[in-house]
Protein backbone atom coordinates (compact mmCIF):
# COMPACT_ATOMS: atom_id res chain seq x y z
CA UNK A 1 0.00 0.00 0.00
CA UNK A 2 2.88 2.32 0.78
CA UNK A 3 4.54 1.75 -2.91
CA UNK A 4 1.08 2.29 -4.25
CA UNK A 5 0.41 5.56 -2.35
CA UNK A 6 3.97 6.58 -3.07
CA UNK A 7 3.53 6.27 -7.07
CA UNK A 8 0.25 8.40 -6.92
CA UNK A 9 2.49 11.07 -5.25
CA UNK A 10 5.27 11.44 -7.54
CA UNK A 11 2.22 11.96 -10.10
CA UNK A 12 0.74 14.56 -8.06
CA UNK A 13 3.70 16.19 -7.66
CA UNK A 14 3.67 16.67 -11.18
CA UNK A 15 0.97 17.79 -12.26
CA UNK A 16 -0.27 21.51 -11.33
CA UNK A 17 -4.11 21.57 -12.01
CA UNK A 18 -6.81 19.58 -12.19
CA UNK A 19 -6.45 17.98 -15.78
CA UNK A 20 -7.45 14.52 -15.92
CA UNK A 21 -5.41 14.15 -18.84
CA UNK A 22 -2.08 15.48 -17.40
CA UNK A 23 -2.20 12.71 -14.54
CA UNK A 24 -2.25 10.02 -17.10
CA UNK A 25 0.25 11.38 -18.76
CA UNK A 26 2.62 11.71 -16.16
CA UNK A 27 1.27 8.25 -14.39
CA UNK A 28 2.25 6.40 -17.99
CA UNK A 29 5.88 8.82 -18.03
CA UNK A 30 6.74 7.59 -14.77
CA UNK A 31 5.11 3.69 -14.66
CA UNK A 32 6.61 2.68 -17.90
CA UNK A 33 9.26 5.67 -19.13
CA UNK A 34 11.38 5.89 -16.16
CA UNK A 35 10.23 2.61 -14.03
CA UNK A 36 10.38 0.33 -16.80
CA UNK A 37 7.12 -1.76 -16.05
CA UNK A 38 6.54 -4.10 -18.75
CA UNK A 39 4.98 -7.91 -19.30
CA UNK A 40 6.41 -10.83 -18.25
CA UNK A 41 7.71 -13.39 -20.87
CA UNK A 42 5.67 -16.37 -20.99
CA UNK A 43 5.59 -19.15 -19.85
CA UNK A 44 4.90 -17.05 -16.62
CA UNK A 45 6.30 -17.80 -12.81
CA UNK A 46 3.94 -18.03 -10.03
CA UNK A 47 5.60 -14.83 -9.05
CA UNK A 48 5.22 -12.43 -11.76
CA UNK A 49 1.46 -12.63 -10.07
CA UNK A 50 2.04 -11.31 -7.22
CA UNK A 51 2.17 -7.42 -6.30
CA UNK A 52 4.60 -7.34 -3.89
CA UNK A 53 7.25 -9.22 -6.53
CA UNK A 54 6.22 -7.18 -9.38
CA UNK A 55 6.78 -4.08 -7.70
CA UNK A 56 10.08 -5.01 -6.94
CA UNK A 57 10.94 -6.75 -10.36
CA UNK A 58 9.04 -4.48 -12.35
CA UNK A 59 7.74 -7.40 -14.69
CA UNK A 60 4.50 -9.45 -14.23
CA UNK A 61 1.54 -10.83 -16.08
CA UNK A 62 -0.72 -8.96 -17.89
CA UNK A 63 -3.39 -9.49 -15.29
CA UNK A 64 -0.94 -8.04 -12.15
CA UNK A 65 0.01 -5.24 -14.14
CA UNK A 66 -3.26 -4.15 -15.07
CA UNK A 67 -4.35 -4.62 -11.23
CA UNK A 68 -1.21 -2.46 -10.20
CA UNK A 69 -2.38 -0.11 -13.00
CA UNK A 70 -5.62 -0.18 -11.23
CA UNK A 71 -4.70 0.69 -7.14
CA UNK A 72 -2.45 3.21 -8.63
CA UNK A 73 -5.52 5.03 -10.92
CA UNK A 74 -8.12 4.84 -8.36
CA UNK A 75 -5.42 6.62 -6.00
CA UNK A 76 -5.61 9.47 -8.62
CA UNK A 77 -9.86 9.79 -8.87
CA UNK A 78 -9.89 7.56 -11.59
CA UNK A 79 -12.33 4.71 -11.82
CA UNK A 80 -10.69 1.59 -13.59
CA UNK A 81 -11.84 -1.69 -14.61
CA UNK A 82 -10.25 -4.77 -15.97
CA UNK A 83 -11.70 -5.88 -19.39
CA UNK A 84 -10.88 -9.64 -19.73
CA UNK A 85 -9.89 -10.76 -23.08
CA UNK A 86 -8.62 -13.93 -24.74
CA UNK A 87 -5.18 -14.33 -23.60
CA UNK A 88 -4.21 -10.82 -21.57
CA UNK A 89 -6.22 -8.20 -19.54
CA UNK A 90 -6.24 -4.44 -20.36
CA UNK A 91 -8.01 -1.47 -18.00
CA UNK A 92 -10.70 0.55 -18.67
CA UNK A 93 -10.42 4.22 -17.26
CA UNK A 94 -13.23 6.94 -16.98
CA UNK A 95 -12.42 10.12 -17.60
CA UNK A 96 -13.52 13.38 -18.32
CA UNK A 97 -17.47 13.38 -17.99
CA UNK A 98 -17.49 9.81 -18.07
CA UNK A 99 -15.67 9.19 -21.10
CA UNK A 100 -13.74 5.41 -21.60
CA UNK A 101 -10.50 4.56 -22.97
CA UNK A 102 -8.53 1.14 -23.18
CA UNK A 103 -4.96 1.19 -21.60
CA UNK A 104 -2.39 -2.23 -21.84
CA UNK A 105 -0.15 -1.71 -19.19
CA UNK A 106 1.43 -4.57 -21.14
CA UNK A 107 2.19 -2.23 -24.05
CA UNK A 108 3.88 0.55 -22.38
CA UNK A 109 0.61 1.91 -21.41
CA UNK A 110 -0.48 2.22 -24.69
CA UNK A 111 -3.86 3.40 -25.43
CA UNK A 112 -6.07 1.06 -27.65
CA UNK A 113 -9.08 1.33 -29.45
CA UNK A 114 -12.33 -0.58 -28.92
CA UNK A 115 -11.94 -1.56 -32.87
CA UNK A 116 -8.31 -3.00 -31.89
CA UNK A 117 -9.81 -4.66 -29.28
CA UNK A 118 -12.73 -6.21 -31.44
CA UNK A 119 -10.29 -7.15 -33.74
CA UNK A 120 -8.24 -8.99 -31.66
CA UNK A 121 -11.00 -11.14 -29.90
CA UNK A 122 -12.12 -12.29 -33.49
CA UNK A 123 -8.63 -13.07 -34.10
CA UNK A 124 -8.44 -15.60 -31.17
CA UNK A 125 -11.88 -16.84 -32.64
CA UNK A 126 -14.28 -15.50 -30.43
CA UNK A 127 -17.50 -14.08 -31.21
CA UNK A 128 -17.73 -10.75 -30.38
CA UNK A 129 -20.25 -8.84 -27.97
CA UNK A 130 -20.17 -5.68 -26.54
CA UNK A 131 -20.13 -6.95 -22.95
CA UNK A 132 -16.62 -8.45 -23.40
CA UNK A 133 -16.04 -4.91 -22.77
CA UNK A 134 -18.02 -4.81 -19.23
CA UNK A 135 -15.43 -4.48 -16.47
CA UNK A 136 -14.69 -7.56 -14.89
CA UNK A 137 -15.75 -8.40 -10.94
CA UNK A 138 -12.93 -8.77 -8.15
CA UNK A 139 -13.59 -12.02 -7.68
CA UNK A 140 -13.02 -12.58 -11.43
CA UNK A 141 -9.54 -10.37 -10.87
CA UNK A 142 -8.56 -13.65 -8.06
CA UNK A 143 -9.41 -15.95 -10.52
CA UNK A 144 -7.34 -14.75 -13.23
CA UNK A 145 -4.45 -14.64 -10.90
CA UNK A 146 -4.72 -18.19 -9.84
CA UNK A 147 -5.55 -19.50 -13.16
CA UNK A 148 -2.24 -18.06 -14.15
CA UNK A 149 -0.78 -19.62 -11.12
CA UNK A 150 -2.21 -23.02 -12.00
CA UNK A 151 -0.66 -23.00 -15.53
CA UNK A 152 3.17 -22.58 -13.98
CA UNK A 153 2.78 -24.75 -10.98
CA UNK A 154 1.77 -26.95 -13.87
CA UNK A 155 4.63 -26.44 -16.43
CA UNK A 156 6.86 -27.47 -13.47
CA UNK A 157 4.59 -30.34 -12.52
CA UNK A 158 4.26 -28.96 -9.17
CA UNK A 159 1.41 -31.08 -8.51
CA UNK A 160 1.05 -29.75 -4.79
CA UNK A 161 1.29 -26.17 -5.57
CA UNK A 162 -1.64 -26.43 -8.17
CA UNK A 163 -3.72 -28.07 -5.62
CA UNK A 164 -3.30 -25.07 -3.23
CA UNK A 165 -4.32 -22.84 -5.79
CA UNK A 166 -7.38 -24.81 -7.12
CA UNK A 167 -8.39 -24.59 -3.26
CA UNK A 168 -8.03 -20.90 -3.05
CA UNK A 169 -9.91 -20.56 -6.24
CA UNK A 170 -12.61 -22.88 -4.93
CA UNK A 171 -13.51 -20.24 -2.16
CA UNK A 172 -14.02 -18.23 -4.60
CA UNK A 173 -16.71 -20.78 -6.31
CA UNK A 174 -17.45 -23.03 -4.08
CA UNK A 175 -20.27 -24.35 -6.92
CA UNK A 176 -17.99 -25.25 -9.43
CA UNK A 177 -17.86 -29.23 -8.62
CA UNK A 178 -14.67 -29.74 -10.93
CA UNK A 179 -12.64 -27.45 -8.93
CA UNK A 180 -12.94 -30.66 -6.09
CA UNK A 181 -12.02 -33.21 -8.77
CA UNK A 182 -8.86 -31.44 -9.76
CA UNK A 183 -7.83 -30.95 -5.93
CA UNK A 184 -8.53 -34.43 -5.51
CA UNK A 185 -5.81 -35.46 -8.52
CA UNK A 186 -3.50 -33.72 -8.08
CA UNK A 187 -3.22 -34.56 -4.49
CA UNK A 188 -2.91 -38.07 -5.69
CA UNK A 189 -0.12 -37.46 -8.70
CA UNK A 190 1.56 -35.86 -5.11
CA UNK A 191 1.36 -39.07 -3.94
CA UNK A 192 -0.35 -38.08 -1.25
CA UNK A 193 -3.53 -40.59 -1.45
CA UNK A 194 -4.91 -39.89 1.95
CA UNK A 195 -5.72 -36.68 1.62
CA UNK A 196 -6.73 -36.94 -2.12
CA UNK A 197 -9.28 -39.64 -1.23
CA UNK A 198 -11.70 -37.56 0.85
CA UNK A 199 -11.71 -34.74 -1.99
CA UNK A 200 -12.98 -37.64 -4.57
CA UNK A 201 -15.41 -39.30 -2.73
CA UNK A 202 -16.69 -36.18 -1.84
CA UNK A 203 -17.38 -35.34 -5.95
CA UNK A 204 -18.32 -38.65 -6.50
CA UNK A 205 -20.69 -38.15 -4.10
CA UNK A 206 -22.54 -35.48 -6.23
CA UNK A 207 -21.62 -35.61 -9.91
CA UNK A 208 -22.72 -39.68 -11.02
CA UNK A 209 -21.93 -38.87 -15.09
CA UNK A 210 -18.15 -38.05 -15.21
CA UNK A 211 -17.08 -39.56 -18.24
CA UNK A 212 -14.23 -40.53 -16.45
CA UNK A 213 -16.18 -42.19 -13.44
CA UNK A 214 -15.04 -45.45 -13.42
CA UNK A 215 -11.22 -44.45 -13.23
CA UNK A 216 -11.76 -41.72 -10.57
CA UNK A 217 -13.41 -44.53 -8.44
CA UNK A 218 -10.20 -46.50 -8.81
Amino acid sequence: HGQIRDYAMRVRSRVHGPQEQAFLAHLHEILFEEDGYKCAREPFQHTDNYLPIVLITKCGTPTALCLLYKAIAEQLGFRVGGIALPVFTVCSVEWDNNKSLFVNPCDGGRIVSREEIKEHVEAQEVEWSDSILEPISHRSWITRLLQNMVQSFADTQSFEDIAAALEMEMLLWPERLELVRDIGLMLAQSLRQDEARPWLQAYLARVDDDPQQFELEQ
